[in-house]
């Protein structure tokens, strides 16, 4: 953000820069989500704006081992959900969309997205050191 905002580069894919773009340091062109952001509702999505089909989210959750007592991830989930809906943690993430979700439907994004991205490696012939 810091060379953008310099003028070094010229564009950058990344979490973040609403804040940036809202002092007037840097222009936002869209969101890569497949839904417009409740964080700025003002932008358009890639699709939106002419590259069809693209998605792309960055995304962040919490694993446990593959043994871990169904009980204990209900419990973890509903206590990670629970901070998640605090409206002080909410405004900390004013420029990000939260969306918890349950660990099945975790499972299903993690499940999803291998082979989508395993595409993408594969395309560009980017091989794991």
């Amino acid at each position: 953000m810091t060379d953008v905002i310099a003028g070094h580069i010229n564009l950058m894919f990344g979490s973040g820069g609403l804040n940036e773009a809202r002092a007037g340091k840097v222009r936002v062109l869209a969101v890569t989500s497949a839904r417009r952001s409740a964080a700025a509702p003002e932008l358009p999505t890639m699709q939106e704006s002419g590259l069809l089909g693209y998605e792309s989210t960055l995304w962040f959750g919490i694993l446990a081992p593959a043994r871990t007592p169904a009980a204990v991830v209900a419990r973890l989930s509903g206590d990670i959900g629970r901070v998640l809906a605090q409206a002080e943690l909410r405004e900390r993430f004013n420029t990000v969309d939260v969306t918890p979700s349950t660990p099945e439907e975790f499972a299903d994004l993690i499940r999803r997205e291998i082979p989508k991205w395993r595409k993408v490696f594969e395309a560009a012939k980017i091989q794991p050191e």
